[in-house]
């Protein structure tokens, strides 16, 4: 048999592939084909393997489907959260809810006595000496013995301090009733946020605050300034008894005063205490 340059090697495959197809069916013939048995432990394993791979595969399906929903929800929600900023009127009941949950939940005070109505000090009030207990008693002694002398005027009195006490303003809940200074300072410009359990006014001249006024709803067993590293002084502010509260550390000026149903908190590191005072004394419903 003849064969081109170009057969040859077409010829020498094809004699290789011959040779070794007849000694792959030589070892197949020659290959054992009795069926062995499977034992049980292996067999259960490898059941459970295949189990195994069917759950990963379905596990896999539901976490890709759960993210792919998580991201659309986060989406959404950045859009409708973009979309409501964009409106005034949402954007600032967003912050009013926001301010006045931290004021009722996050803002801290600092514990005291009640105070009494009627521009009572804020500050604890001082220890009782021997001497003011001794005139107490005298003062209880000698009403025992007006009351023994005159019945009727024991009742005229008794009569006259129930009508004292009840026409005490009652302290309320939330603020009905906004007041801020009248009196404000040339050139400053007032920023104001109303809660629903205060008003916060703050005084600025260009970007640096001056001072700042806030009115809160008077509770009862709560102190509404540290006094701790500070000078405390007593003042009238009108005719009030207030807290001129100093803060050497920082240069800080506060004065505290409450009339029964608010109290008012001014302070500033800029002005003088004089100039102060007459802020304060000018606060007024609006």
């Amino acid at each position: 048999m003849k064969y081109s340059d170009n057969d040859r090697l077409d010829c020498l495959i094809r004699l290789a592939y011959m040779k070794c197809d007849d000694r792959d069916v030589k070892l197949f013939d020659s290959t054992d084909g009795t069926e062995q048995p499977v034992p049980k432990k292996l067999d259960a394993k490898i059941k459970r393997l295949i189990k195994r791979g069917g759950r990963v595969d379905s596990y896999a399906t539901a976490k890709k489907i759960f993210v792919r929903a998580a991201v659309a929800a986060m989406l959404v929600m950045s859009v409708l959260f973009i979309f409501l900023i964009s409106v005034s009127g949402i954007r600032e009941a967003i912050w009013k809810a926001v301010v006045e949950w931290y004021d009722d939940y996050i803002t801290i005070s600092y514990s005291a006595e009640a105070p009494e109505n009627d521009g009572v000090n804020l500050e604890d009030s001082a220890p009782s000496t021997d001497e003011n207990k001794d005139e107490s008693m005298s003062d209880v002694e000698q009403n025992e013995e007006n009351k023994a002398e005159s019945s009727s005027e024991s009742d005229t009195t008794s009569s006259t301090e129930d009508n004292t006490q009840s026409t005490k303003p009652t302290p309320p809940t939330k603020i009905e009733e906004i007041r801020k200074p009248t009196y404000v300072l040339d050139g400053v410009v007032e920023d104001v946020f109303v809660g629903k359990s205060g008003v916060i006014a703050d005084y600025f001249m260009g970007n640096d605050m001056v001072y700042s006024f806030s009115q809160h709803v008077l509770k009862e067993n709560e102190k509404y300034f540290d006094s701790e590293g500070a000078t405390v002084q007593e003042i009238r502010v009108n005719s009030y008894v207030a807290s001129l509260v100093t803060h050497e550390n920082n240069d800080e000026t506060s004065i505290v005063w409450n009339d029964g149903e608010y109290v008012y908190i001014l302070f500033s590191s800029v002005i003088d205490v004089d100039e102060m005072i007459k802020i304060a004394e000018s606060v007024r419903a609006e």
